[in-house]
């Protein structure tokens, strides 16, 4: 990726359930993709009234470690503040359409506290290990939170609608 690609942090709500690929074939490394949803908010200045601005959405991937700990750590509706870089990818769909998508490539990503408390843990995993046991332990973590019904390399074609807290 260039370094010239724009750093953004998103604070929205989980669209869509994180979902786990192994990293095989073109991706050589464990990755999440997942879609979150950002509404604004507008204050007509005469009559001070708050209204909800139009939804925007974007795919978020995440590698690596940080791959892990989203799949074990959010859930679709969590609120969640995601930083890194911006990119807008082209895409073909079933039936010959075609469009574009803002991708957040993820650097750091974690609930957003004004809607709910947390708990940090360490994930104590240590530092190297056979290919076997890492083999195992994502296959694990996958078969954990496939979604049913769902191949690992389907994409969504549209994003849920996600009804959003009073206040997002």
């Amino acid at each position: 990726m260039a370094g010239r690609d724009p750093h953004v942090t998103i604070a929205g709500w989980l669209g869509t359930h994180p979902k786990l690929y192994p990293g095989k074939g073109e991706h050589p490394v464990p990755y999440t993709q997942f879609r979150i949803g950002h509404t604004g908010r507008q204050v007509d200045r005469t009559t001070g009234e708050v209204t909800d601005g139009p939804t925007s959405w974007y795919t978020v991937k995440s590698f690596r470690e940080l791959a892990l700990n989203v799949a074990e750590s959010l859930r679709q509706g969590d609120p969640v503040v995601v930083h890194g870089m911006l990119r807008i990818e082209d895409w073909e769909g079933a039936e010959g359409r075609s469009g574009s998508s803002a991708v957040v490539y993820a650097d750091a990503i974690g609930p957003d506290l004004r809607w709910g408390s947390s708990r940090f843990s360490r994930t104590g995993r240590e530092a190297p290990r056979s290919p076997e046991v890492e083999e195992a332990e994502l296959a694990e973590a996958i078969a954990l939170h496939a979604v049913p019904g769902r191949e690992p390399d389907e994409e969504d074609d549209d994003a849920p609608v996600v009804p959003l807290a009073a206040g997002a």
